[in-house]
């Protein structure tokens, strides 16, 4: 468990979170939709277990980890690391959030805390997040956190069966360092 703040922290997903999480999910389904595939493979409880599932076999082989975003008590989202490329220490943050939550910070300072935990825990020389280009709340996060835009991604991805261009971000530890020192505050 992550404690962010008073509001907020990271929780290692679990088999309960898979009913609030679905929740979301059904609730927000076309807002998730919009830049995102994965809501239309989640059509029941039983597929968000699934995710849980993934991500226990991502933890067992050392292959990134999911959190379920808790705020004021309340289940919201998700982040995690896609997945972790050992050999180059390098990483890539994935996450969403449901569409009432937007606009509160919450997916700002949990991609800090999972950048730190990337930095400081687990060595990681480079955290990734990549985001569609359109998609301007997404990938005003990386932004707003000094995350470097590398430019676009050379192979389009496919998005409910049209093709999107995607940029990607990254982060460095002296980076990191330099732009959130404990007297810079975001």
């Amino acid at each position: 468990m992550l404690v962010i703040d008073s509001e907020l922290e990271l929780v290692l997903i679990q088999a309960h979170h898979a009913e609030p999480l679905f929740k979301i999910v059904e609730r927000d389904r076309a807002y998730l939709r919009r830049w995102q595939n994965w809501p239309d493979y989640i059509q029941t409880v039983d597929d968000m277990m699934m995710i849980v599932d993934r991500s226990d076999q991502k933890i067992s082989t050392g292959n990134g980890f999911d959190l379920v975003i808790c705020y004021r008590g309340q289940v919201v989202g998700k982040i995690g690391l896609v997945y972790v490329a050992v050999a180059h220490l390098r990483t890539e943050i994935g996450y969403w959030l449901g569409q009432d939550f937007q606009g509160h910070g919450i997916m700002t300072r949990a991609c800090v805390a999972v950048t730190a935990y990337a930095f400081h825990h687990m060595l990681m020389e480079t955290v990734n997040i990549r985001c569609a280009l359109g998609n301007t709340r997404s990938r005003a996060i990386p932004e707003r956190l000094g995350f470097v835009d590398t430019g676009l991604l050379p192979n389009k991805t496919w998005l409910h069966g049209r093709r999107i261009e995607e940029t990607l971000y990254m982060m460095t530890p002296d980076r990191w360092s330099r732009l959130h020192n404990p007297q810079h505050k975001i």
